[in-house]
């Protein structure tokens, strides 16, 4: 599990970046904001982010369009495990009842 001192803040200034900066301007979900949020799923499948889901109490990050940095650690499991040992973007892009849709990639 990763704690609070383990977010490392996105600056957020790639293409990604953009659009969740973009998103996250737009206070409700309008018909904008919806076009938005699926040029950031497309974009982030297009650089081969990985979906999976997962508790915002475990992530620090529940609101779809917002993003932060970890280090992964090399004794890590899970979703994560792949990117051992690497800096690693994590982006929430859906929310449900329980759980939460992340896409996650090495940062560039």
């Amino acid at each position: 599990m990763f704690t609070k001192e383990d977010v490392i803040e996105d600056p957020c200034t790639d293409e990604a970046g953009q659009l969740m900066k973009a998103m996250l301007a737009i206070p409700t979900w309008t018909k904008a904001k919806h076009i938005l949020h699926k040029e950031l799923v497309e974009l982030l499948e297009s650089k081969k982010y990985i979906y999976f889901s997962g508790h915002s109490k475990d992530y620090f990050v529940s609101c779809v369009g917002t993003s932060c940095l970890y280090q992964i650690p090399h004794n890590r499991r899970g979703h994560l495990s792949v990117f051992r040992g690497k800096l690693t973007r994590l982006v929430c892009v859906s929310t449900g009842q329980y759980d939460r849709g992340y896409m996650a990639a090495v940062y560039p």
